[in-house]
């Protein structure tokens, strides 16, 4: 019996190996690095705890690239949750005429930022203006030199800050999730009006 079994255990390993390896070419078993969760841009965002950290693919509208270097651009969800995408590794800045009301497929891992009053009181100290993709400091130096030339800057800056706060409110947690997709790729799929 043992040397039946001895000469069969080859051909057995041998036969095992060739499954896990078409299994593998077939996408059975472990995906990789590439392995996309793909999912609604409304779930994503309303279920940020389940989805930070992982790689997804999800679709929705560009409505703004950022005019000072293309590294941020604001998706816009079915439901009107906005989420801020900005290009990975490997991917160039946004442009404009390419994103801007277009209605994308969107594939990277997604990062939840928590504002909260902490955060907010910062800012104020700072007196920032804010960034509407994603509330850091906007990086134009040239509305900054605009808004202190007109003495604006504490009004743009109050009202900013102001803003995040209802949301903070809103939520009841004490926090609101300022979602983003750090992109692998984003494709154009059509306009935003289809």
């Amino acid at each position: 019996m043992k040397s039946i079994i001895l000469i069969f255990l080859p051909v057995i390993l041998l036969v095992s190996g060739l499954i896990f390896d078409i299994s593998a070419m077939n996408g059975a078993g472990d995906a990789g690095p590439e392995a996309a969760i793909i999912v609604d841009s409304d779930s994503l965002f309303a279920n940020i705890d389940v989805y930070n950290g992982k790689r997804v693919e999800t679709c929705g509208t560009i409505i703004h690239v950022c005019g000072v270097d293309g590294k941020k651009m604001r998706l816009k969800t079915p439901g009107d949750a906005r989420i801020k995408v900005v290009p990975g590794e490997g991917m160039k800045a946004f442009d404009a005429v390419t994103y801007k009301n277009k209605y994308v497929k969107v594939r990277g891992i997604v990062k939840e930022t928590r504002i909260d009053d902490k955060y907010i009181e910062g800012m104020e100290k700072e007196r920032a203006l804010l960034c509407h993709v994603d509330h850091t400091p906007c990086l134009s130096k040239g509305w900054r030199a605009e808004a202190e030339a007109a003495g604006t800057v504490d009004s743009i800056s109050a009202l900013g800050t102001s803003r995040l706060r209802e949301r903070v409110k809103k939520t009841g947690k004490g926090y609101f999730s300022a979602v983003t997709i750090i992109a692998d790729s984003c494709e154009v799929t059509g306009n935003a009006e289809e």
